[in-house]
């Protein structure tokens, strides 16, 4: 939930976790053990990667699904690694949930 109004256009928050190839053998292995997991959402780059937040990540991992979502992600490369984050689409109230479309 948001704890006070955000502008449209706004950074809300960073999704934060751990970085792996989804080839790497602990890439394999983690979207393995997670693939039942309806409450771990592992992120997708385009680089063949997931950031993983089930042991290191930030409030960004309890985010939820939205059809009518308030915020989207955008990605970037930052020194060499991939950086995701939530961005308002339209103007949050306080109180209202956050929310993106998977």
């Amino acid at each position: 939930m948001a704890g006070h109004s955000i502008a449209a256009g706004q950074l809300v928050i960073e999704y934060c976790g751990e970085v792996f190839s989804v080839e790497s053998e602990i890439g394999i292995d983690r979207l393995e053990q997670t693939k039942e997991n309806k409450c771990v959402y592992m992120m997708n780059s385009e680089r063949g990667e997931v950031i993983d937040p089930t042991k290191k990540g930030n409030l960004a991992r309890f985010v939820n699904h939205s059809c009518q979502p308030n915020c989207a992600t955008q990605k970037w490369l930052v020194n060499g690694e991939t950086a995701i984050a939530l961005f308002s689409t339209r103007m949050i109230k306080e109180n209202e949930e956050i929310t993106y479309d998977y």
